[in-house]
């Protein structure tokens, strides 16, 4: 029982890991495109989605 319990949390733990991996590039970007749009003076992608941010889902 010990070890169902103890792969159970092992799985967890990789499926949590992945989903950040996966996610986390869809803020980034996002930070990255108004970073890159106050530096220029610039406004930034505010064509889609509110602030820009549905932009790394258009992408």
């Amino acid at each position: 029982m010990e070890l169902v319990v103890a792969l159970g949390l092992i799985a967890f733990k990789v499926a949590l890991l992945i989903a950040i991996l996966l996610l986390l590039p869809l803020p980034l970007t996002w930070v990255e495109r108004k970073i890159a749009g106050h530096i220029q003076q610039r406004m930034g992608p505010m064509r889609v989605g509110w602030h820009g941010l549905l932009q790394p889902v258009a992408d």
